[in-house]
């Protein structure tokens, strides 16, 4: 029961990156500038996007152009417009419009220039956030047709601290159930074997000879579990070599950290007392 509300607390405290922050900050300010969130792929800059939007109290329309079906200006002025029928009906506190993927729109930043240009002339409360993740193109068309309109929040790869931050909590829970199921292997061991340790009692073993018995089985466990995940982990984070930021594929520090001694040390503590 406590391992499922340590799930549910940590559903519930959705972590954020730090650029939410700012992002919000700028979308509750007075409307001057679009807001272009850019960065390379699968680095949370949608998630994001919609954590802040979630957070607003205010209407929005998010729309992607990174689907299959075919998108152009004239589907980019639509989505305009459903986002100005929602400024509309939400009155002084506007609306907030996100497109992703804006770069895969021919001709996008001309577009954005007329809507927003008309949006700030007949003065609606409708602010706008552009996502990409292709830097140069949208940037070309930034530098091309938007300069002075638009602020950029860059979004980088996640860095050591962030995701020590956002997946401590599943580390933990990892932890907790891998000492169960490892204490649950060592207690079936040891009641397998109580008639053994009853006789080495009755002729005369110490509970110290017990115990030396018992954490030598649960060493052998570790130590193949330690080889075999070590090996496991070298060739899976080579692999992953692309995604991996401010930490080399095989970084000792790391592989260090990940043992998990503490593990092993709680589980087989407690059969054989």
């Amino acid at each position: 029961m406590d391992l499922l509300n340590m799930l549910s607390r940590s559903r519930r405290a959705e972590f954020q990156r730090d650029g939410a922050r700012v992002l919000e900050a700028r979308l509750v300010e007075p409307r001057r500038f679009l807001q272009v969130v850019a960065g390379p792929r699968q680095v949370g800059k949608t998630t994001l996007v919609h954590q802040v939007l979630t957070s607003l109290d205010r209407s929005s329309v998010f729309a992607s152009a990174d689907e299959p079906a075919l998108r152009d200006a004239a589907w980019l002025a639509a989505q305009w417009e459903r986002a100005r029928l929602a400024a509309k009906d939400a009155g002084k506190n506007g609306a907030v419009l996100a497109l992703d993927e804006v770069q895969k729109i021919p001709g996008w930043s001309e577009t954005v220039k007329r809507l927003w240009d008309e949006d700030t002339r007949h003065r609606r409360p409708l602010r706008a956030v552009l996502l990409g993740s292709a830097p140069l193109l949208v940037r070309s068309g930034l530098s091309e047709s938007l300069a002075g309109r638009f602020e950029i929040l860059h979004l980088p790869h996640w860095s050591f601290d962030e995701m020590r931050t956002a997946f401590a909590a599943i580390a933990a829970i990892a932890v907790v159930l891998a000492a169960i199921g490892l204490y649950g292997v060592i207690a079936y061991g040891v009641a397998q074997r109580t008639r053994e340790i009853g006789v080495r009692v009755a002729l005369g073993a110490q509970a110290a000879d017990v115990a030396r018995l018992v954490l030598a089985e649960g060493v052998r466990f570790v130590a193949v579990g330690v080889v075999l995940g070590v090996a496991g982990a070298v060739a899976t984070s080579r692999a992953l070599r692309g995604m991996l930021y401010g930490v080399g594929p095989a970084d000792p520090l790391t592989f260090v950290a990940t043992r998990n001694t503490p593990v092993w040390a709680m589980s087989f503590s407690t059969p054989y007392r």
